[in-house]
């Protein structure tokens, strides 16, 4: 079944600049929207919120980074062993995968309460981390 909407044209700007920085094509992100708020939803959508939620707050253990930091620190003292360097190599990894994670599970989030991804990060305080190496250059 198909249905055909005329929309204002401000409301369809907003759609597509809401749909594309939530990095979805503007028509899946108006289905999920309408299936978002069919009634019955609220609960399943409320459990998904925490268990998105949960994936954006769990982070790396301390030991975790405190090793990696350890081997970024023996890389840039150029003291590093080649075992050491398989490590740091796995570890970031680890971390490139636990970040790509949290992202997608931030993306979703924003597409589940309709904001753009952008203000959804600033809502939670999440934002990019200055390195010491990020800020020599």
């Amino acid at each position: 079944m198909s249905i055909v909407l005329d929309l204002p044209q401000d409301l369809e700007q907003k759609l597509r600049a809401t749909a594309s920085a939530a990095g979805q094509n503007v028509d899946a992100y108006i289905l999920r929207l309408l299936e978002n708020n069919v009634q019955g939803q609220p609960s399943q959508e409320k459990s998904r919120t925490i268990a998105l939620l949960q994936l954006i707050n769990r982070g790396l253990p301390p030991e975790i980074w405190s090793r990696f930091h350890c081997l970024v620190q023996k890389r840039e003292d150029h003291t590093l062993s080649d075992a050491e360097l398989a490590e740091l190599i796995e570890l970031t990894e680890s971390i490139d995968i636990a970040h790509a994670q949290r992202m997608e599970a931030l993306v979703e989030l924003a597409m589940l309460q309709n904001k753009p991804l952008e203000a959804l990060m600033d809502e939670l305080g999440i934002g990019p981390v200055a390195h010491e190496s990020d800020q020599k250059n």
